[in-house]
């Protein structure tokens, strides 16, 4: 790896950049464009389910739910309910719910150590305190990307309004990054600052099998992050950050933007062979 464009990985951290703004609750205006909004998500307490009998880990169910998810569903503002309506927890970081019967996605780093799965992770819903334990995972730490099957007991159908885009970031505008950290000094069970930052696709636009987008600024708690455009479409998850050209040290002030991985990563993930916990 590239010294000068180190992907830093993580949870912990300070928020960065000029674009964060936060949503407490559903229904608030997703493209506020005042800096440094504070507001606390208060999430419920996790009440991990014993799921019995549950349906198997099926890949030529996954292969077709990226296909449906594909497909043109709801409205603009519909899809990003949808993404802030399915954010989740996976192992403390975030993740999205992509089907209701406990399919997930995350980035990898957050459920390898030594590039190994550890768990097995459990998924927390945070809107609905639920809480799940995943019996397989597909990962690719050269992509950053991780599909979590959690069974939760429901049939298997893609959640409501949630599309995703194989995104030519060329041509994209503004985008989004939905992040979340718990603020262990704010009072109360499982609060968290919730927050987006704002960004466009950087000129020097792909880095190896990730997409830089300048002026989002990574900060920890966003790893795992909803990437999304004005249209509501999830365009992948945020990765880590990089560096400008050229610089090989320097302190969070030198943060430059996002590395994402994109949607396509999780998609070729697929194919691969799943770890059973």
């Amino acid at each position: 790896m590239n010294t000068a464009e180190k992907l830093r990985m993580g949870r912990r951290g300070f928020i960065l950049g000029s674009a964060l703004f936060i949503l407490g609750c559903r229904g608030r205006d997703y493209f506020i464009e005042e800096p440094e909004r504070f507001e606390v998500f208060q999430a419920r307490p996790p009440r991990l389910q014993e799921v019995q009998s549950p349906e198997g880990f099926d890949t030529d169910y996954l292969t077709e739910l990226f296909s449906k998810l594909q497909e043109t569903r709801g409205t603009n503002r519909t899809r990003i309910d949808a993404i802030f309506k399915n954010l989740c927890l996976i192992n403390g970081a975030p993740g999205m719910k992509l089907d209701e019967s406990g399919y997930f996605i995350t980035v990898a780093h957050v459920v390898l150590n030594n590039d190994q799965p550890v768990g097995p992770p459990v998924i927390h819903e945070i809107h609905t305190g639920l809480a799940y334990k995943a019996t397989h995972l597909l990962f690719d730490e050269d992509k950053d990307t991780a599909i979590v099957y959690a069974p939760t007991g429901a049939p298997q159908k893609p959640v409501d309004n949630l599309q995703i885009k194989i995104a030519d970031f060329e041509k994209e505008g503004d985008i989004w990054i939905f992040g979340m950290y718990k603020e262990s000094r704010l009072a109360g069970s499982e609060p968290y600052i919730l927050g987006t930052l704002r960004g466009r696709p950087a000129e020097e636009l792909y880095w190896d099998n990730y997409v830089r987008i300048k002026g989002a600024k990574s900060f920890g708690g966003s790893s795992g992050g909803a990437v999304f455009n004005r249209s509501g479409e999830l365009l992948g998850l945020n990765s880590g950050f990089y560096y400008p050209k050229g610089r090989i040290e320097g302190g969070r002030e030198y943060y430059e933007g996002a590395l994402i991985s994109p949607i396509k990563n999780f998609i070729e993930l697929v194919s691969s062979t799943p770890h059973k916990y």
